[in-house]
Parts: C-alpha cells; sequence; structure tokens
C-alpha cells in the first residue's frame, strides 16, 4: 500500500500524503483491519516529522482496539498494545 511507504519514508511530504490517503481509504473502508494497523503506526510517523507531539500512545492504542475488533488475527494490529505510551 502506498501510503504505508509513504509515511516509512518518515519525510514531512511523505507523511502529509499518506495522511491524505489514509483520508481517502477510510471513506470506502473504514473498518479495514489491516489499514487500521497501518494507520495506527502512522502516528508515529507524524510525530517524528513534527505534525504531532509524542503522546501518541492513547490514539495508537484505540486505533489497535478497533483493528483487532475486525481483525482478531492480525498480528501487525496486536503488537501495537506492546507500545510503551500505551
Amino acid at each position: 500500500m502506498k501510503a504505508n511507504s509513504l509515511f516509512l519514508s518518515m519525510s514531512l511530504e511523505g507523511v502529509k500524503v499518506a495522511g491524505i490517503l489514509f483520508d481517502a481509504i477510510f471513506d470506502t473502508e473504514p473498518n479495514n483491519p489491516a489499514v487500521l494497523s497501518m494507520y495506527a503506526w502512522y502516528f508515529t510517523a507524524e510525530a517524528n516529522v513534527g505534525l504531532r507531539d509524542w503522546n501518541v500512545g492513547k490514539d495508537m492504542i484505540e486505533t489497535a482496539r478497533r483493528a483487532v475488533q475486525y481483525g482478531p488475527n492480525l498480528s501487525y494490529a496486536n503488537s501495537l498494545f506492546c507500545w510503551p505510551y500505551g
């Protein structure tokens, strides 16, 4: 998925474009567990490039809970519960 590779670039422009792509994806697939998992990790990219502060734990955990709700066997979503600031 393009949004994932863009936010993993950790460039300001890449993270901004990834945010736009995530918004578009959520318009059609708001409960896609794979997308929700990637979106939860996206919060750290936003913090890394200065688009938000590092107080991302709450948002990550809430998004991870939604991802697990819709895809309980998706290990990527479950790994978010290891985030130390949640």
